[in-house]
């Protein structure tokens, strides 16, 4: 979630998440969204604006994008093609090892 969340403010646009877990961190039925683990967003209506927030997402280590392949899908950099994909962008694999915990 922390990694979403940097994504998110690194982005600096509105942002429609599509799938990313419950309340008590499952995501029945998927099994790639537990504890926030990954996140699906709806694609942005323009190349530039999607590239932007797959820079925030790997920014913020998430190790796996998936995408579709129509339009201009394929040209995003850091992404990988996977079924399944066509509506959303798939950002996943968060680097937990990542993560620093500050005390104040």
């Amino acid at each position: 979630m922390a990694g979403f969340i940097g994504a998110l403010a690194e982005f600096g646009k509105p942002m429609k998440c599509t799938g990313m877990c419950f309340a008590d961190a499952t995501s029945y039925p998927s099994l790639s969204h537990p504890n926030g683990d990954s996140a699906d967003t709806e694609y942005c209506s323009s190349f530039k604006d999607e590239q932007r927030k797959v820079n925030a997402f790997i920014h913020f280590h998430f190790t796996k994008i998936f995408r579709g392949k129509e339009s201009w899908f394929p040209k995003l950099a850091g992404t990988k093609f996977a079924s399944g994909h066509e509506t959303h962008l798939h950002a996943g694999d968060f680097d937990i090892s990542k993560v620093t915990v500050k005390k104040l």
